[in-house]
């Protein structure tokens, strides 16, 4: 009985965290910023600049590489490490314009790279869209702990060009809480408050206050 309970709770937990981890990260919201979407080159044309890489973007806008390469590529830098369980990706609208398989590369500090490989450990080519404005979601067999994710155009239809999300969660971006009053010590504080600030319970994000050291040395 004990042992059943146990199993129940274990997968309900399981079936918890996948719902929890299955949230865009930013791409369609904006939250990642446009200097944080890169790219192997774009073409000339000012409706393909990487920054319009983003899922659901109006018009002509995508992410269009500069040649119809299997070289270029799409990068994403989510700013922290996230657990990514999966993309969404559409084709450029109004242009017929998509790709049709691509692979994805991912790294913690955009130095070291790994592909993301099938049960057999070949380099995996993910099926993507038909058309330029549906929505093609393809959710990877594990997560992955990445902060850098690339995508990279196998085959298209008339020149390879993108929109897409990154579907997961980042477990480290809220903040860790804001210490009650009285609660943060230090070395060292002015020994009487200038504007009611300088004591060590100022020193504290998003205060109007702060914390002023005694001495001005080290």
């Amino acid at each position: 009985m004990i042992f059943m309970i146990y199993f129940i709770a274990t997968i309900k937990s399981i079936e918890t965290s996948t719902q929890v981890c299955n949230g865009p990260l930013g791409m369609i919201s904006g939250e990642i910023r446009d200097w944080q979407i890169t790219a192997s080159s774009t073409l000339w044309d000012t409706d393909c600049h990487e920054k319009h890489a983003r899922l659901y973007q109006s018009g002509d806008r995508a992410w269009c590489a500069r040649h119809k390469s299997d070289s270029e590529w799409l990068q994403i830098d989510l700013g922290i490490a996230a657990k990514i369980s999966g993309v969404l990706t559409q084709g450029r609208a109004n242009k017929e314009e998509y790709v049709m398989s691509f692979m994805v590369s991912y790294s913690t500090d955009a130095f070291r790279w790994q592909y993301l490989v099938d049960r057999y450990g070949n380099q995996k080519i993910f099926s993507a869209n038909t058309d330029s404005y549906s929505v093609r979601h393809n959710y990877f067999d594990e997560p992955i702990l990445a902060r850098f994710i690339k995508f990279h155009p196998i085959q298209w239809q008339s020149h390879p060009s993108l929109r897409v999300e990154i579907i997961g969660c980042q477990e480290c971006k809220q903040y860790l809480g804001l210490p009650p009053y009285g609660k943060i010590s230090a070395s060292t504080s002015w020994p009487y408050r200038r504007h009611a600030s300088c004591q060590p319970e100022d020193g504290y994000l998003m205060s109007n206050k702060g914390w002023c050291s005694r001495k001005r040395y080290s």
